[in-house]
């Protein structure tokens, strides 16, 4: 359903656009793609705090550990209390 429609205009908008095809691909055990859209959402919002932590899970997934560690200590350094 979210494949039909087009990418918003707006970088927040797209960040949060992106995150969610992020959700789909992973919720459909498409890891690989799931982490590219997870970076996409980063790179129109690197504060998107959601879309680093699912990165960082996906990274496990895929065997990427040091990915992985980088982008939870993004997240920790941000939610310390989390």
């Amino acid at each position: 359903v979210l494949n039909s429609l087009e990418l918003p205009k707006d970088a927040g908008t797209q960040a949060e656009w992106l995150y969610l095809q992020g959700l789909v691909k992973e919720a459909e055990n498409q890891t690989q793609q799931a982490a590219a859209f997870y970076q996409q959402s980063i790179a129109k919002n690197p504060f998107f705090q959601e879309a680093h932590y699912r990165l960082a899970m996906v990274a496990i997934r895929l065997g990427n550990n040091t990915q992985a560690l980088n982008e939870l200590d993004w997240v920790l350094m941000r939610r310390p209390d989390d």
